[in-house]
């Protein structure tokens, strides 16, 4: 006798039906909705994104470097204008004049095509009161450090767009770092500081900030405060405790540092033959390092020395010995002034 066939398995059950996922990030959505409530700012996001109608690719304007600083420039007249009316809004409120509130005040900012009305107290008209205009401020920055990524994504061998995004971070983290714990980075304390450092030819690395900014003031000897036989176990000594005691703010920053380091090296991947670019990168180590170690700054210039041909060696070696010697190197907003004096 034969055997009867095994019976057919049974039908595989449904799978209950599962939501595609967007493509985009939540970060993206966020900025995009800040985008679309400043009509300039959109008219520049709708060019980059506009496909071709012959090829049904991206639009042409996506890989013009000059297209994207357009954008990037927009974005921080935008930022500078909000910030111009929250130090208004703020210079008010302390200056209060006899007849007139507080609190009746308001201020309009006209920036990106769109209108703000700002005021301490909410009410019909009014857009903005100084805490949610902070937190538009931060989202317009958001909107910059995302524009700016995408541009040296699409274009990553394009030096000005990594200059012009490392230098907004950068100042970026000096902001940060001001606002937090005085002395957390020589980027974080003033000019005057940096010029009695020139002055007196010390290395920025053999100084504790938070000591010697005041006896420097004071006027005491600042080579007598270097050449302190126990100031290396201060300085550990105070980093410990620094870290230990770190604030919210402070963590911040530090997260903003080590991922401005992750951009530099991104854009030396392409860019690793531009001088200009690793110079900046050892200056912005030199001055934002929390833990002041000057070996990290010695191996990015050595790293330039073996990259670089030999033939522009010596403007490394000007900013090496620099360095070295005690020439505290520029914060962003000098490498900003600098270039606009000289008109690149």
């Amino acid at each position: 006798s034969t055997m009867a066939p095994p019976p057919p398995p049974p039908p595989p059950a449904s799978q209950p039906f599962q939501k595609r996922q967007p493509s985009t990030s939540p970060s993206s959505n966020q900025c995009l909705a800040t985008i679309v409530s400043y009509p300039q700012l959109l008219q520049h996001e709708e060019s980059l994104a506009t496909a071709s109608s012959s090829t049904g690719s991206i639009g042409a304007n996506a890989y013009d470097v000059m297209a994207w600083m357009s954008y990037l420039e927009s974005v921080d007249d935008a930022l500078d204008s909000l910030h111009d009316g929250l130090s208004s809004m703020e210079s008010l409120s302390i200056s209060n004049t006899a007849g007139a509130s507080a609190d009746a005040r308001t201020i309009s900012v006209d920036t990106a095509g769109r209108t703000l009305h700002i005021s301490r107290v909410m009410a019909p008209g009014i857009t903005h009161t100084p805490k949610s205009l902070g937190k538009e401020i931060g989202k317009l920055i958001s909107v910059r450090i995302w524009v700016g990524e995408r541009a040296v994504s699409l274009l990553p061998g394009s030096y000005k767009l990594w200059r012009f995004h490392l230098i907004f971070l950068g100042g970026l983290l000096e902001k940060k770092q001001s606002s937090g714990a005085a002395g957390e980075s020589l980027g974080a304390v003033g000019k005057q500081f940096r010029k009695e450092c020139h002055r007196l030819r010390i290395s920025s690395y053999l100084l504790s900030v938070n000591v010697a900014l005041d006896e420097v003031e004071n006027g005491k000897d600042a080579h007598n405060i270097a050449n302190n036989n126990n100031l290396s176990s201060q300085l550990k000594s105070q980093s410990t405790k620094q870290s230990q005691s770190q604030t919210g703010k402070n963590r911040t920053a530090n997260q903003l540092y080590h991922k401005i380091l992750q951009t530099y090296e991104r854009s030396l991947i392409r860019l690793h033959k531009m001088p200009k670019l690793w110079l900046m990168y050892a200056a912005f180590v030199a001055l934002h390092d929390p833990s002041r170690d000057p070996t990290a700054v010695r191996r990015i210039y050595d790293r330039a020395l073996v990259a670089l041909p030999a033939s522009q060696h010596d403007r490394v070696w000007e900013e090496y010995l620099s360095w070295v010697t005690g020439i505290l190197p520029g914060t962003s907003s000098d490498v900003i002034a600098n270039a606009e004096e000289n008109g690149n």
